[in-house]
């Protein structure tokens, strides 16, 4: 089972906000989110509109909701 938890680098280490299981056969996954990147892309989106996704999808013949379907498929 997996979940998630928000830590935090204090101290020279990975302090989780919350409680959770420690021993010597579990795994953990980390994921590192660099805020000032996140703050990049999403202002690069906000910039993105409809005109522009007209442009981009003017050339497209298939169907958009089974290209997402697919690739949800795929990331499973």
């Amino acid at each position: 089972m997996y979940s998630t938890v928000e830590a935090v680098w204090k101290d020279n280490h990975l302090e989780p906000l919350e409680s959770i299981k420690v021993g010597k056969n579990l795994r953990y996954l980390i994921t590192v989110i660099d805020d000032d990147k996140e703050k990049q892309s999403s202002e690069k989106n906000e910039r993105f509109g409809f005109i522009q996704a007209q442009k981009v999808l003017k050339h497209y013949t298939g169907s958009l909701s089974a290209a997402v379907i697919e690739e949800r498929e795929r990331v499973r």
